[in-house]
């Protein structure tokens, strides 16, 4: 017989015969109506975990079987649990009753009820199994709907967020590109004086106090290349670089120039690992990396700069999939309370005090990831040190 979802689906536990013929009689003018008899109790279960009814009738007399514990089964079993279950019974006696109810069965018969009686009341408690179901789909579909939604507004949240950095890094660029000119040509020109000063006065002293004013001038050309690369990025070309092979290369000059401390360790994986970059951009960014890095570790602390590749499965996160050389920068040092982290990556935000800092480092490694279609990662905890994460899609070497 064709059923659907708004079917009754009556399922028979009777070890008489004759009561499934009664009951199917009983039922032949019922049109939307499947039934299922089970003779032998103990496969009660397995019957409804493949028929799945939307009502149950159980005999409570049947040899061997103790039809209250094979309610109490069916009621502790999570495909049975919230299906009615009727008993059927010769009894009755209202203990017998009483205990039925106890044992978790919705409804009470006596064999056997009028058709009419016995048809009403098997469907009245199947539809009542019925709109149960609907319930609890409209409630799994409503929190399945509120996730989505949620999942939406924290896309919009991070679009939104996206968009401010966005505008934000636009209006910085358009500042130093109207400024940076202009200090530029007054650095040149300090500059220059300077360099007259130096050949005109042979006088030690003073010299000491020109070289002081001409490593300034040096420092403030340095700041507004930074600014512009941090707005506007810049013009080189990327190529594909074996990152091992040429961070081994920088080790002596940029991580452990002589006097460094305390040390940065390389831990580099045997395996290739190619992206591409700018060269030049790179050993600027993790040179200031590393150097943050050692500040934090001032106080007692070890550095150590890890190259390896990560392959990215597909999820919810902010790094899509795929195959990536991965450069972290971990320190033991100090770290960084909450309110630090959420602002480590703002052009210009610094903890240090005085000319210590510009505030442009996270800033600049986060710029030259974003141009090379990477991806960087700031984990941190006060007292424990701190761990910077770049990401670069991996390259066939």
């Amino acid at each position: 017989m064709y059923s659907n979802d708004n079917d009754l689906r009556l399922l028979l536990v009777d070890d008489e015969r004759m009561s499934a013929d009664m009951l199917l009689g009983m039922f032949a003018g019922e049109s939307d109506a499947t039934l299922r008899c089970v003779h032998d109790p103990d496969s009660a279960i397995a019957a409804a975990l493949d028929f799945k009814p939307t009502v149950m009738l159980v005999d409570l007399r049947m040899p061997g079987v103790d039809g209250l514990d094979l309610i109490h089964r069916l009621r502790d079993h999570p495909a049975t649990a919230a299906v009615p279950l009727l008993m059927l019974s010769t009894e009755v006696d209202p203990h017998v009753k009483a205990a039925g109810f106890a044992a978790g069965a919705a409804d009470y018969l006596v064999k056997w009820p009028d058709r009419v009686e016995l048809t009403a009341r098997v469907r009245a408690h199947s539809n009542a199994c019925l709109v149960a179901r609907e319930r609890d789909r409209a409630a799994a579909a409503l929190a399945d709907s509120r996730t989505a939604l949620l999942r939406r507004t924290e896309q919009l949240a991070h679009a939104q967020a996206a968009l401010h950095e966005a505008q934000k890094m636009e209006a910085i660029g358009q500042l130093a590109g109207t400024v940076a000119h202009d200090v530029n040509n007054i650095l040149h020109i300090i500059n220059g004086h300077l360099q007259l000063m130096r050949i005109e006065n042979p006088d030690e002293r003073a010299r000491r106090r020109i070289d002081a004013a001409t490593d300034g001038v040096r420092r403030g050309t340095q700041l507004t290349t930074q600014l512009l690369a941090t707005a506007r990025g810049n013009s080189r070309t990327s190529e594909s670089i074996d990152l091992g092979a040429f961070l081994r290369g920088i080790d002596g000059t940029v991580f452990n120039p002589a006097g460094a401390m305390p040390p940065c360790a390389l831990d580099l994986a045997s395996t290739p690992s190619c992206a591409s970059l700018d060269p030049i951009e790179l050993q600027k960014v993790l040179a200031e990396l590393v150097k943050n890095a050692r500040e934090a570790t001032s106080g007692g602390g070890a550095v150590t700069l890890v190259l390896d590749s990560e392959q990215v499965a597909p999820r919810t996160a902010q790094v899509p999939a795929g195959s990536y050389a991965r450069i972290r920068v971990v320190d033991t040092g100090a770290g960084m309370a909450p309110d630090v982290q959420r602002r480590a990556f703002e052009p210009f935000f610094t903890t240090k005090s005085g000319v210590q800092g510009a505030g442009l480092g996270l800033a600049l490694a986060a710029g030259f990831v974003r141009k090379h279609h990477g991806h960087i990662d700031l984990e941190s905890r006060a007292g424990h040190g701190t761990c910077v994460t770049l990401r670069f899609p991996l390259q066939a070497g």
